[in-house]
């Protein structure tokens, strides 16, 4: 006789512990070496206000501080005294743009030392650019979370982590009749990874930034610039990360379209859940879902009958922080990012079906799912170089602004330290 569940019993078995945890997931937390009890006190200490919201990202991060740059009034102190960006103000400017139309290059650049008693280029400061590229952050992305850049002195080379079967050996410790100890030892193994040149470049006219210098337009074209590198690194890791390829057996769940959580009739994501934080070998800290995947868990009637209102009060909508809490995951990411994989096809850059899991450890030659490797170049600190350089093909000319980065392809470091469940979403 075949055992029938209703979905009472399924919501029963799934209950939450004294801890608000789901008892399958604490005892797979304490097993990867994590106390739940500590967990959960560190989630209901920050669990307030945890859940934040930054435009195109949302999520629960346990105890993760995002440091904003603050704006900084007024003109940096290393721009030199009667720069351009003093020139807004000056009437020397209006005597200076009369009549540039029909003048070559070289005789507007003379003509703006003389009347300024500066060459244009006196204006840049390789310096604020370096810092505007190093410090610049967007918000919207999640690709150094979940795959940490490790930045290398070689273009190519080879990278090494303890071998895990050393921990699975069990040796005969006993002295022997020769009054010798046994040696033991971590194997180590290795890999290799290889890095691509990758640059891009702004211009800024500099008619437009004489007519707006207090904007800083070079500095914030370096900052556009980043951001289209952003946007391209957010893109390689979210397709990487999200192909069904790269993972094998439990690792990579794929639901039918009765177990899809809007709606399936057979939808069990508790366990579904459950499943990958057994597979992977170690502590899930981190899970991403793109806003349209996230919200087939808000609308599962199983997660909402289990969670709803355990960690805080709710408006109804199944919040990242109680989905982390539940299920023992430091970091629940929602992203919002999007982008054109197709000119006028605006689509999410993480899937929009899935969901990924993993652990992630930034450590230098840390055994994590996934990284990024960054070959040193020379000039800037982190890998980035930032080289600031003329054009004189337009009538006044353009400063132009170049981020060079070295990059390797997403390495999978730990491939079985990641899951994926493809399909959460009809």
């Amino acid at each position: 006789m075949s055992f029938v569940q209703t979905s009472v019993q399924r919501r029963t078995m799934h209950a939450p512990n004294s801890l608000g945890m789901h008892p399958e997931a604490a005892r797979v937390l304490a097993m990867r070496g994590v106390d739940p009890a500590l967990f959960a006190q560190r989630v209901g200490a920050v669990g307030q206000s945890a859940h934040i919201e930054t435009g195109a990202l949302s999520g629960f991060s346990l105890g993760q501080e995002f440091n904003a740059r603050p704006p900084v009034p007024g003109t940096p102190a290393a721009r030199p005294q009667g720069g351009i960006a003093a020139l807004a103000s000056d009437p020397r400017l209006t005597t200076f743009l009369r009549g540039l139309a029909d003048q070559p290059h070289d005789q507007i650049r003379s003509r703006f030392k003389t009347t300024f008693g500066l060459d244009p280029g006196d204006t840049v400061v390789d310096e604020l650019l370096l810092q505007s590229a190093l410090e610049w952050k967007n918000y919207g992305t999640l690709h150094a979370r979940v795959c940490p850049v490790q930045v290398e002195s070689l273009q190519a080379g080879t990278y090494f982590v303890y071998d895990r079967a050393g921990q699975r050996q069990v040796v005969d410790s006993r002295v022997g009749a020769d009054g010798k100890t046994k040696v033991v030892s971590r194997r180590v193994s290795n890999s290799t990874y290889t890095t691509q040149l990758r640059s891009l470049s702004g211009a800024v006219n500099r008619v437009s930034q004489a007519l707006a210098a207090g904007l800083n337009k070079l500095s914030s074209e370096t900052e556009f610039v980043m951001d289209m590198h952003d946007r391209e690194m957010e893109l390689e890791v979210a397709d990487a990360l999200c192909n069904t390829a790269n993972y094998s057996g439990d690792n990579l769940q794929t639901l039918g379209g009765t177990a899809k959580w809007n709606g399936g009739a057979a939808a069990d994501p508790v366990q579904d859940v459950l499943d990958v934080l057994l597979a992977i070998p170690a502590e899930v800290n981190h899970c991403v879902f793109s806003d349209l995947a996230w919200s087939a868990a808000q609308v599962n009637e199983q997660l909402q009958a289990v969670l709803f209102g355990r960690l805080k009060a709710t408006d109804g909508i199944l919040s990242p922080a109680e989905f982390a809490q539940f299920f023992g995951i430091a970091n629940v990411w929602i992203s919002k990012h999007l982008v054109e994989r197709v000119p006028g096809t605006v689509s999410r850059t993480w899937s929009e079906s899935g969901a990924y899991f993993g652990h992630v450890d930034a450590g230098k030659d840390m055994l994590t799912h996934a990284r990024r490797f960054r070959a040193k170049l020379p000039g800037g600190p982190q890998g980035i170089h930032v080289r600031p350089w003329f054009d004189p093909s337009t009538p006044m000319g353009s400063d132009m602004i170049t981020v060079t980065r070295q990059d390797s392809a997403v390495t999978f470091v730990g491939s079985d330290f990641g899951a994926f469940i493809a399909g959460v979403r009809q």
